[in-house]
């Protein structure tokens, strides 16, 4: 996992912590050191940092290792709000999944399902904001694995040639299909109407030349 911290948050956090009124200044002279207890403490959430992934100015982003956040062992699933409570403390700028963090939190099927389409659902699960880390993660493992797309996801024409294929693959005629067939016949005959009327006002003002042509 990448978190972005910004060094402005991170003196204020140090402030709070060490009971100092240093300057910002004066807490980056002394950043490295800070730095080292803030990250050891926040792996008592059983976040690890591992490296400086790159640096802008007062923006870094740090690599972390999720593994030893762990299960809820009430619900059996992985332990959110550990890992919450873990970033919160940190406070980031922004927060980005990795590959890796997915065999952190999920596991069996579902692992699988979204390791192999990783590339493709990747930029969805990259720079969030600590409150969208759980709701977009997991929004993205019920739509990879179940099909179980949130309405954020949803795509219309999408599902409705996926449902025309299901009814086709089982022999079915579409209940809707008349419906729609009549909905299409509808919009062409009010799109020629239009057309139609809208000539003739044209040519009423002397717009177009019965032959078509423009004035």
């Amino acid at each position: 996992m990448i978190l972005t911290l910004s060094e402005r948050r991170l003196s204020e956090l140090i402030r709070q912590l060490e009971g100092i009124n240093d300057s910002d200044e004066e807490i980056l002279f002394r950043m490295q050191h800070y730095a080292a207890k803030l990250f050891n403490q926040v792996s008592e959430y059983g976040i690890r940092m591992v490296e400086m992934v790159e640096h802008h100015g007062g923006i870094g982003s740090f690599r972390f290792d999720i593994k030893g956040v762990g299960m809820d062992w009430q619900t059996g699933g992985f332990n959110w709000e550990q890992l919450n409570q873990g970033l919160s403390f940190l406070n980031p700028l922004a927060v980005s999944f990795e590959r890796e963090d997915i065999w952190a939190i999920c596991d069996g099927l579902v692992g699988t399902a979204m390791n192999s389409v990783w590339y493709e659902i990747q930029p969805n699960l990259q720079r969030l904001s600590v409150n969208e880390v759980r709701q977009t993660f997991e929004s993205w493992c019920q739509h990879v694995a179940f099909g179980n797309a949130p309405d954020f996801l949803r795509d219309p024409v999408l599902e409705e040639i996926q449902a025309q294929s299901a009814f086709e693959q089982a022999g079915i005629e579409d209940p809707l299909k008349h419906h729609l067939e009549r909905e299409e016949f509808n919009r062409q005959e009010i799109e020629a109407y239009k057309e139609a009327t809208g000539n003739q006002l044209e040519r009423s003002w002397g717009v177009i030349h019965p032959d078509g042509e423009r004035y």
